[in-house]
C-alpha cells in the first residue's frame, strides 16, 4: 500500500477514534449535568417536605402543593428516601410511596385531653383510596365524612356501600388503600401492586378505638393497634401502613410524654400556692390531676417505645384522661387555675 493511502487511512481513524471520544464526553457531561440537577431538586423538596412539617408542629398550616419532578419518595417509616437522599421527619403520615405529579400536604392539631402537637399528612392525586361504609350505620357515616373532609379536595376517593363491596380496581403502579370505617374489613380476595386495607372500629367513647392493618398482595395476618382521637385515624387511612403509624406513634406519645411532664411541674406550682392560700378544696383537685398526669406519663412513656402496648394500656389510658378532664373542668367552673 503507498504512503499516501496510509496516511489517509490513519487520518480517519483518528477523526473516528477523536470523534468517539469527543461524543463520550459530550454524553458523559449531559449524564453528569442531569444527575446534578436531579440530585438537587430532590433536595429542594425535601427541604420543601421537612420545613413545612417543622412548621406545622406547633402551627396548623394550610394544605400546600409540591411538584415531585417525578420523583418517587420512599416512606420507610423511619425516614424518607429521594433520589438517595434521606431525612427524618416527625409526626409525618403518608402512603409508602408518594408517586405522582404532585404531593398534597395539611396538618391538623392532636389533643388528648391537653394540646400536644400537629400531625402532618402527605398523599398525591394518583393515590387511591376507596371507603367502603354502611349507610345505615350513622356511626359509619359520621366517621367516613370526618376523614374525608379531611382529606384535600383532588384527593382521588370512591365510595362503596359494603353490601356492594367485592373488589376495587386499582392501579399497579400507585398505592392503594381501602378504608373499612365501622365495618368488618373484606380480605377474602387478592390484588396484585400497594393495596393495603384499614378497619377502624371506635371504642364506646368515641375517642378511642381499634385500627387493623392488613396487606391484600402478602396476604399476612391482618394486625391491629389502636387510635386516640380523629387525628390518628386520618393518619391511618393516608398511610394504610402499620410500620408507619406505629412510627408516628412513637412520636406521638413522646411528645405527650415531655408535655405531661411540663403540665405536672406546673400544677405542682399551683398547688404550693394552693397550700400557701389555705385552699384546702383545690389543693385535693390539684392532687388528684397530678395522680391522672402521672398515670398518663406513665402509660405514654411505655407506649412511646413500644408502641404495640397500647391496646393492653388504652383501658387504663382512657380512664386518666377522663379523670384529668373532669379535674380540669371543676377547676375551670370553680374559676380556679385550671390544668391545661
Amino acid at each position: 500500500m503507498k504512503r499516501g493511502a496510509i496516511e489517509i487511512q490513519f487520518n480517519w481513524i483518528f477523526v473516528l477514534v477523536a470523534g468517539a471520544l469527543i461524543l463520550a464526553l459530550a454524553v458523559g457531561f449531559v449524564i453528569r449535568w442531569k444527575n446534578v440537577s436531579e440530585l438537587k431538586d430532590a433536595e429542594q423538596t425535601i427541604s420543601a417536605i421537612q420545613t413545612y412539617v417543622i412548621s406545622s408542629s406547633t402551627i396548623s398550616g394550610k394544605e400546600i402543593n409540591i411538584s415531585l419532578n417525578d420523583f418517587i419518595i420512599h416512606n420507610y417509616a423511619t425516614e424518607i428516601n429521594i433520589k438517595g437522599i434521606n431525612q427524618k421527619l416527625f409526626m409525618f403520615f403518608s402512603p409508602t410511596e408518594i408517586k405522582g405529579s404532585e404531593m398534597f400536604i395539611w396538618s391538623k392539631a392532636w389533643s388528648a385531653p391537653f394540646l400536644i402537637s400537629n400531625f402532618a399528612y402527605s398523599t398525591t392525586p394518583q393515590t387511591r383510596y376507596f371507603f367502603v361504609f354502611d349507610p345505615l350505620d350513622n356511626q359509619s357515616l359520621n366517621l367516613m365524612e370526618m376523614v374525608n373532609d379531611s382529606f384535600p379536595d383532588n384527593a382521588y376517593i370512591e365510595y362503596i356501600n359494603v353490601i356492594d363491596f367485592s373488589s376495587v380496581d386499582s392501579r399497579k403502579e400507585f398505592p392503594t388503600v381501602i378504608a373499612f370505617f365501622e365495618v368488618p374489613m373484606i380480605s377474602d380476595f387478592t390484588i396484585k401492586g400497594n393495596v393495603k386495607g384499614v378497619e377502624i372500629s371506635f371504642d364506646d367513647n368515641n375517642f378511642s378505638g381499634e385500627l387493623k392493618f392488613f396487606d391484600y398482595e402478602s396476604r399476612d395476618t391482618p394486625q391491629s393497634s389502636g387510635f386516640l382521637g380523629d387525628e390518628m385515624i386520618i393518619g391511618a387511612v393516608v398511610s394504610g401502613d402499620l410500620e408507619i403509624y406505629e412510627e408516628v406513634m412513637k412520636d406521638a406519645f413522646e411528645r405527650m410524654n415531655v408535655m405531661c411532664r411540663i403540665l405536672i411541674s406546673r400544677v405542682e406550682q399551683i398547688k404550693a400556692n394552693s397550700l400557701i392560700a389555705s385552699n384546702s378544696d383545690s389543693v385535693l383537685r390539684y392532687d388528684l390531676a397530678l395522680s391522672a398526669l402521672r398515670g398518663i406519663q406513665s402509660d405514654v412513656n411505655d407506649i412511646s417505645v413500644t408502641p404495640s402496648l397500647f391496646l393492653s394500656r388504652k383501658t387504663h389510658l382512657i380512664q386518666v384522661i377522663e379523670d384529668l378532664k373532669f379535674q380540669n373542668k371543676i377547676m375551670n367552673i370553680e374559676k380556679g387555675p385550671t390544668i391545661y
